[in-house]
């Protein structure tokens, strides 16, 4: 008969495995959470034989590559890719949290080329304000999709549309970011026009 602490080195050997049992489960689901949304557009448009939305296409990308940033971010420190644009967001491909340069491209955006803007650098924690991710002048006509730090997605009316700082401007209006915030993320938007 085993005593109290061998009972007990018992339970926590248990328990070790079915939590690693459990890390594995959660984090094959958030992969195939990766590519299920745009299999799932890409069947029903052609069951019905209709195209799906743009806007539906382009937020459901914009959501995949957030769910890519949330992974890395978690893997490295809470620290989201440093660099801007698309430099950052290749470094999702390479260390094998995205596999389709699709989720690149806005459909209703140019077809040669990257579609979005990237402001790379941030850590989770930071404002959940921050637009990491954001429509590129002439993806849409009137709205421009953006995606923030904390993962969620909105679509905002901007007139007259030319350069990233606009963004920023009218999100700041919206969310009264704090002067340094302001500064830096208008500091990356002249990065981003280079």
């Amino acid at each position: 008969m085993k005593n109290d602490k061998e009972k007990s080195g018992e339970f926590l050997e248990l328990n070790l495995i079915n939590c690693l049992t459990i890390i594995a489960i959660i984090v094959t689901f958030a992969t195939m959470s990766l590519l299920i949304p745009s299999a799932i557009i890409t069947a029903i448009s052609r069951s019905t034989g209709h195209p799906a939305s743009p806007k539906l296409i382009c937020t459901s990308r914009m959501k995949q590559l957030g769910l890519a940033l949330k992974q890395y971010a978690m893997d490295h420190k809470d620290q989201f890719p440093v660099a801007n644009n698309l430099d950052g967001l290749n470094e999702l491909k390479t260390k094998g949290y995205l596999s389709d340069e699709m989720l690149f491209q806005c459909p209703s955006g140019p077809k040669d080329g990257f579609s979005y803007y990237y402001l790379g650098g941030f850590k989770e924690g930071d404002s959940p304000d921050i637009s990491l991710i954001f429509d590129c002048p002439g993806n849409h006509s009137d709205y421009v999709n953006v995606l923030f730090l904390d993962g969620r997605l909105e679509s905002i009316t901007i007139k007259d549309y030319q350069q990233p700082a606009q963004v920023i401007q009218q999100l700041h209006k919206k969310y009264k970011y704090t002067p340094e915030l302001l500064d830096k993320l208008l500091k990356k938007c002249k990065e981003l026009e280079k």
